[in-house]
């Protein structure tokens, strides 16, 4: 199972929109479960180890970090409009 870590803007977001994200927490919880840490669909690799994902109406940029504890570190995180 990936940790993950959340930017401070990234927090921000979840904490100011928690009645609108049930959805993309599920998401993250089911990419956090992930045996490499790539969603099965909506995930683009944009530079090595850095991804964009588009998930539950929402743009994702997470990096994953691999190494002893491999973790998964959420960027951004912004609304498809």
């Amino acid at each position: 199972m990936w940790r993950i870590t959340i930017s401070e803007e990234a927090t921000h977001y979840l904490e100011d929109n928690l009645s609108l994200i049930d959805e993309l927490i599920q998401a993250i919880d089911a990419l956090m479960a992930t045996d490499d840490g790539i969603p099965p669909a909506g995930c683009t690799q944009i530079e090595p180890g850095i991804y964009w994902w588009e998930v539950a109406r929402h743009s994702v940029i997470y990096t994953r970090i691999l190494g002893e504890k491999p973790r998964l570190r959420i960027s951004v995180i912004k609304p498809i409009e």
